[in-house]
């Protein structure tokens, strides 16, 4: 998990959701969902800074004085 380098947003997301849903079922022991929460906890703070890296760079097209420029827009995360 956690080893790949380059690993992506949706493949993190999937993670999380599998994630998720085996401790939603509630047929783990306390350990084991301690251990999978912690895991869930990992994917979702990566998946957090992957998503403000991404807004760094969304850029938007605007028009002024018939040229298109870029401008970039500020994260709104907390």
């Amino acid at each position: 998990m956690m080893g790949k380098k380059n690993i992506d947003f949706e493949e993190l997301l999937l993670e999380l959701e599998a994630k998720t849903l085996k401790l939603e079922e509630g047929s783990m022991n306390l350990d084991e969902s301690m251990k999978t929460y912690e895991e869930a906890m990992e994917l979702l703070l990566s998946c957090r800074k992957l998503l403000e890296k991404a807004e760094t760079k969304i850029q938007l097209l605007k028009e002024k004085n018939g040229e298109w420029i870029t401008e970039e827009i500020e994260s709104e995360l907390p």
